[in-house]
């Protein structure tokens, strides 16, 4: 950082030798502090959706790794025909029933291409994660509830950290602009004293 600077004042240094007038000028911003400082502010903001997007999608495959395991352990299980959950009505569906139906099943993650199943995944895991939880879709069996129950207790902890540094970079932006406009109204009150004391 330090080296950035005195590379930073040798320039702003030979451009006021090529130039004289900007020695004078009081009234610019020529080492685009502002600017530095919106940059520096916006990187911040986007590593922190960056953050958010990765671990929503490390959950997401975490899930999927989860219920590839719970659709190899029930594939091929037929429920028998004195089992509680038999129902001897084809037509309904078995979703209807916690019991039976599960979410690779239920929400036909099968049939979708891999490509839409991450999108499907990213979304159930970024709204889980977030605890907003739309509803459109939920965990089905008791091994999604105990994986998602585990996962939520993440997700309000990892969220609430990151709106937390993202409140304080807000809170250090409106400073230091708050910091900047004071600047530029003490400059402007000392260029009015110079012309007073020349004029």
């Amino acid at each position: 950082m330090r080296f950035i600077k005195e590379k930073r004042t040798k320039l702003i240094e030979k451009q006021i030798e090529l130039r004289p007038s900007l020695g004078d000028d009081v009234l610019e911003d020529h080492n685009n502090i502002e600017t530095v400082l919106i940059i520096s502010f916006t990187l911040k903001t986007l590593k922190l959706f960056v953050i958010i997007i990765t671990f929503s999608f490390f959950f997401a495959m975490l899930f999927k790794v989860i219920l590839e395991i719970e659709h190899d352990l029930y594939a091929g299980v037929e429920v028998p025909e004195g089992d509680i959950y038999y129902d001897p009505n084809p037509e309904v569906n078995e979703c209807d029933d916690p019991a039976i139906g599960y979410f690779t099943k239920c929400f036909e993650l099968g049939t979708r291409s891999n490509g839409n199943q991450l999108v499907l995944l990213l979304y159930y895991s970024f709204t889980s994660l977030s605890t907003v939880g739309f509803g459109d879709f939920y965990p089905r069996s008791n091994l999604e509830r105990l994986m998602i129950a585990f996962f939520l207790l993440f997700g309000v902890a990892i969220f609430s950290y990151i709106m937390g540094i993202f409140i304080e970079i807000l809170n250090k932006f409106q400073d230091l602009t708050a910091v900047l406009d004071d600047g530029e109204q003490l400059n402007s009150f000392m260029n009015i004293i110079k012309k007073f004391n020349m004029g």
